[in-house]
């Protein structure tokens, strides 16, 4: 099955701050256009959330591995 990733993004408002915030995230479609997969608030880097979905659909990235995938994007921000 071939699977296209795209990038989410949201608006969120923020506590204690005036207006809202930009979050960025990936969302997965199958071939029929399907959403098989959302995780809407992975950063605030759009860059760096952008290639992340650039290098999904560069290597043709399964959706069985693109929980850990995330995960691994997310512990990797950590280390910043």
């Amino acid at each position: 099955m071939t699977v296209r990733y795209e990038l989410v993004e949201t608006a969120i408002s923020m506590e204690g701050c005036c207006g809202q915030e930009n979050v960025y995230g990936i969302a997965a479609y199958d071939e029929d256009g399907n959403r098989i997969f959302t995780c809407a608030d992975l950063s605030f880097d759009k860059e760096r959330t952008c290639e992340l979905v650039r290098r999904c659909n560069s290597l043709k990235l399964s959706s069985v591995h693109i929980r850990d995938v995330v995960e691994d994007f997310v512990c990797d921000c950590d280390k910043v």
